[in-house]
């Protein structure tokens, strides 16, 4: 069963300004408990992939934007694309096709960047806190 659809034809929450695109093909949502985080591959103004998040207003049926972070320059990512909150407060946004991880601090700062490198991508991306295994 459908609950609810959310940023397509169709969609049952609008922004403020009453419009429902809220991103264009999007990848890899994250809900919270009032919101959802979304990597969203056509969304910043001119053309570049962009990782967002909204206030999701259960009932007004409204998408209120909270967050939103653009790669500075701007990084476009065609197709997978991943956003996650970290346990610690920052983001991770994965621009697969460019080839490029930001880590981005609460304050919106970039803390670190991976850059593969000219053909060089990623799939989606997981954070973990240490890549020991225990017995």
């Amino acid at each position: 069963t459908v609950l609810w659809t959310l940023g397509s034809p169709g969609s049952d929450y609008q922004l403020p300004d009453g419009s429902t695109h809220l991103f264009r093909h999007q990848h890899q949502f994250e809900v919270r408990e009032n919101s959802i985080l979304v990597m969203d591959n056509y969304g910043a103004i001119d053309g570049g992939s962009r990782a967002v998040e909204y206030s999701l207003d259960l009932e007004s049926a409204e998408a209120i934007p909270i967050w939103s972070y653009e790669a500075t320059p701007q990084v476009s990512t065609f197709a997978l694309g991943d956003v996650q909150h970290l346990p610690a407060g920052e983001t991770m946004v994965t621009w697969s096709t460019a080839g490029q991880i930001d880590l981005i601090s609460r304050d919106d700062e970039l803390i670190r960047q991976i850059n593969v490198g000219i053909g060089g991508t990623f799939g989606y991306a997981y954070w973990l806190e240490t890549l020991s295994i225990s017995p």
